[in-house]
């Protein structure tokens, strides 16, 4: 697919350049992209679309380079970089959407990529940077740069600032669990919609879901909510955990419906997570649908089965097999989650398509949206608020 991609017109320019001897062309080139910044965004072969060429300037000792976009993938060679013949000018030329917005990063001679995610690095020449990762225990955060084109939906949260919210750091049950409320600007007696979020601190710190909230409280496109922000060791408790399904129905609910001005209703309840957090919030809803009836999942890892499952999509197996509940279900995936994967499993994007199938066969309400980003919380910002609008809009 890759070879179908068109060369970028301006590496064309310089190819032409060098070709004819001008000696400076290379010097120009290269401070032309200081100047401007990279990725290098051009007019692609049709509306709704642009070529869009990441740049690394040789190094001694570099054999190639890749250029990681998605997470889809143990090969890396399909993400190589080529060398301009007679430069020093790395590039890799790709046809997105040009409402895409996602992260990148850049890693010299690369070989596999388990073996070369500490050898990644930022865009040097990308001011522009997003956190993939915060380190909880004293290690490094792991920053990607940031791409978005030119018709990447508006974040006005990100930018502009309105009455604010209270965020209370709790650990709920005294055992060492971190949990942050959420309550609206001007909060009074409630009760209140109220929506529960795995992987808080994450959701907390990169999401910017409390400036998302109040940015659609605010502007009136969702009623004032409660919201609680809940730490997980994720590859634990988030895939399908039956111990952890248990633990949030029987304590964490009544402890926030005892303590907080928060419905009791199911139908107003709506629990969220992407990844593992998307696969465990369906979860949660699907074994407990008389306390919560709306599963908000982001990208969720539904190709997963456990360990001694030979099998790929438990979740949807096990949807399919059970009676159906009344749970509403919102499901979104990023375009570019289609990458070829290690275990040779389904994508994300495909097993996302199959569990929109699977839950819409069984009778279950699906609204589904592929939008144009990738496994990176930049890709989440835009479809988590109008999602939660959605979610929210019948109170």
């Amino acid at each position: 697919m890759e070879s179908t991609v068109p060369l970028s017109p301006r590496v064309q320019r310089l190819q032409d350049t060098v070709e004819r001897g001008e000696n400076d062309a290379l010097a120009r080139f290269w401070e032309e992209l200081v100047a401007q910044g990279t990725p290098l965004i051009e007019p692609g072969d049709e509306a709704g679309y642009s070529l869009v060429t990441f740049f690394f300037r040789a190094e001694e000792g570099v054999r190639n380079v890749a250029v990681l976009q998605d997470w889809g993938t143990d090969g890396i060679r399909e993400h190589h970089m080529e060398l301009l013949p007679g430069t020093d000018v790395w590039y890799k030329t790709r046809r997105l959407r040009s409402d895409t917005r996602t992260t990148y990063q850049l890693s010299p001679s690369a070989s596999e990529f388990r073996e070369e995610m500490g050898a990644f690095r930022i865009d040097p020449l990308n001011p522009r940077t997003y956190p993939a990762y915060l380190d909880d225990e004293g290690g490094d955060d792991i920053i990607f740069s940031l791409l978005e084109l030119p018709d990447a939906p508006a974040q006005p949260w990100q930018d502009v600032s309105v009455a604010a919210g209270e965020v209370q750091l709790h650990e709920p049950l005294g055992d060492g669990r971190r949990a942050w409320l959420y309550l609206p600007p001007g909060a009074g007696s409630g009760p209140y919609p109220f929506l529960l979020t795995f992987d808080g601190r994450l959701y907390k710190e990169i999401m910017n879901l409390p400036a998302i909230l109040d940015h659609l409280i605010v502007a009136g496109r969702i009623p004032p909510i409660v919201a609680l922000l809940l730490d997980n060791p994720r590859r634990r408790e988030l895939v399908c955990n039956d111990e952890f399904a248990t633990y949030v129905a029987e304590h964490l609910l009544p402890w926030v419906r005892a303590s907080y001005p928060v419905t009791r209703e199911a139908a107003h309840t709506v629990v969220t997570g992407s990844s593992f957090g998307g696969l465990g919030a369906a979860y949660l809803g699907l074994r407990y649908p008389e306390l919560v009836g709306n599963v908000l999942s982001q990208t969720g890892w539904f190709r997963w089965s456990p360990d001694e499952d030979p099998e790929f999509e438990w979740l949807a197996r096990y949807v399919a097999e059970q009676p159906r509940q009344s749970v509403r279900f919102y499901l979104d995936v990023g375009l570019l989650e289609n990458a070829r994967m290690a275990d040779d499993g389904p994508t994300q994007l495909v097993a996302n398509r199959h569990m929109r199938t699977v839950l819409r066969a069984r009778g279950y309400s699906v609204d589904y949206v592929e939008h144009s980003g990738g496994h990176d919380y930049s890709s989440l910002e835009h479809p988590l608020a109008e999602a939660l609008v959605l979610m929210f809009q019948a109170y």
